[in-house]
């Protein structure tokens, strides 16, 4: 998905596409400032806490955000012409990850887990196998995972305590990498290696329907070692609800820019400077609470 057009439109279908258009317009960044890496970031983890599928009035802040995101389809637009954009949707590159575990592991084929021929509840109710290894982008000393570490975003927020130790990971020149590069994307990754989604949780979008699919993680890995989600794929599939005769999906639990790794492919390991929570920008402004629509 090339045309800048058609990549508005699909964020326009995402409420963390939208929720970031809101906070892009409030930070009174310029296209090209908001455009730079660190700055989305930011600006994506305010987004992601305006839109949390556990707040106990998603459903109404879900509408709302919907609503108005087609308000901000111009600043996008500018945004996505800017040349540092292009940094949001570039492919994994294997020689510069970041992994940040939740505990002071050493990340070594030891520790790395598998996924099982049989997923467990939980993994069919997360869209994520347990024991899994995640990483992300290592541009220039920073990566969207110190951004989530900071601002609470999503599961990477459990375990480590501060210092954060992190290491450098580089993976072999022919991995086999799936990029997932906007919802339908997600839709078709479940379809090809289905699994039902969890019984005995409520589904992610609250709808309570069945029929919903997620990846059977074992066949996934007879085929591919990695799949990665970068940032602006990640603006338009996030929370996005897809369906075909194979059944809907909705992916909702990765959030940010990262690559799960079905198998260990790492010629390098390389430990970071241990990391304190770094403060939020000073010249980032942000709005308050979405209003709720009844």
């Amino acid at each position: 998905m090339n045309n800048v057009n058609d990549i508005v439109d699909a964020m326009l279908q995402s409420p963390l596409g939208c929720a970031f258009r809101r906070q892009a317009t409030a930070s009174k960044l310029s296209p090209a400032e908001i455009a730079i890496p660190r700055n989305s970031r930011y600006l994506s983890a305010y987004a992601s806490g305006d839109v949390g599928v556990w707040n106990p009035y998603y459903q109404q802040i879900r509408k709302k955000i919907l609503q108005i995101g087609p308000q901000y389809r111009d600043l996008a637009t500018a945004i996505l012409e800017q040349p540092a954009s292009a940094e949001w949707f570039k492919p994994l590159d294997p020689k510069k990850q970041v992994y940040l575990p939740r505990n002071n592991q050493e990340p070594t084929p030891t520790n790395f887990k598998t996924p099982r021929s049989e997923l467990t509840d939980w993994e069919r109710y997360a869209e994520k196998f347990e024991g899994l290894m995640f990483t992300h982008a290592y541009v220039d000393g920073d990566s969207s995972i110190y951004v989530a570490i900071d601002e609470k975003v999503g599961d990477p927020i459990t375990g480590q305590k501060a210092p954060y130790q992190s290491w450098l990971l580089k993976a072999e020149k022919n991995i086999r990498i799936l990029e997932i590069e906007n919802a339908d994307g997600w839709h078709m990754l479940c379809a090809r290696y289905p699994t039902a989604g969890s019984a005995t949780h409520d589904s992610p979008d609250f709808s309570m329907d069945s029929g919903r699919i997620v990846p059977d993680w074992y066949a996934v890995a007879q085929d591919w070692d990695a799949v990665h989600i970068s940032f602006g794929a990640m603006l338009m599939t996030d929370q996005v609800r897809v369906e075909s005769k194979a059944g809907w999906t909705f992916n909702w639990a990765w959030q940010i820019e990262q690559t799960l790794w079905l198998r260990w492919a790492f010629t390098s390991i390389d430990p970071l400077p241990s990391r304190m929570p770094q403060r939020r920008p000073e010249h980032l402004s942000f709005p308050g609470p979405i209003e709720r629509t009844q």
